[in-house]
């Protein structure tokens, strides 16, 4: 979808020559870029690299978003009261749908820095208020241990920061990466 709008002119570029008398060797070109696209560029899970291979490339897709929104239950069904996020921020929408979609919880409050797009996300469960910060860019560590001290469950979505904080000894037991969760 990200190459829609190029791909239209493209193809019109493409035409043109084959309206001419070199129909022959263009459609040999045509194909033969065809063909090489296709193995040139292997499949891949990311959305805004394109592929040849179409058909694996969106199984690969849904896999991931599959993945996603399993995680974002797991998230959802925590019971800690205080929850941050750490990292992966494009996957972040996925983990905050599935929180929306929780029966157990009630949405109360939503408040976004501008700055750091940061999203602070507050609902009600039957027993308790549940908060959560969902960081698009990772924090210093120092951020992260102050947040630790408010009383919040770090979920680590970066291996950068998870190897920061295995460092850390006082930090141990108060978070988690997001694989750990299953």
């Amino acid at each position: 979808r990200h190459n829609l709008i190029p791909a239209i002119f493209l193809v019109v570029l493409l035409a043109l020559p084959l309206s001419t008398n070199y129909r022959k060797i263009w459609t040999l070109i045509l194909v033969l870029v065809c063909v090489v696209n296709y193995f040139w560029f292997t499949p891949t899970n990311l959305p805004n690299f394109a592929s040849g291979r179409l058909i694996s490339t969106t199984l690969e897709i849904k896999h991931n978003i599959s993945n996603f929104k399993q995680k974002g239950q797991l998230i959802s069904d925590l019971p800690e009261r205080k929850i941050a996020l750490v990292g992966r921020g494009p996957a972040q929408e996925y983990y905050k749908f599935e929180l929306f979609r929780n029966t157990e919880l009630v949405y109360v409050d939503t408040k976004k820095s501008p700055i750091s797009q940061n999203v602070r996300m507050v609902f009600d469960s039957k027993t308790q208020r549940k908060n959560y910060i969902f960081f698009y860019f990772i924090p210093p560590i120092p951020e992260i241990a102050n947040l630790v001290e408010q009383g919040y469950y770090i979920l680590v979505d970066d291996p950068n920061t998870e190897a920061e904080l295995v460092k850390i000894p006082h930090l141990q037991g108060h978070w988690k990466t997001i694989t750990e969760l299953e």
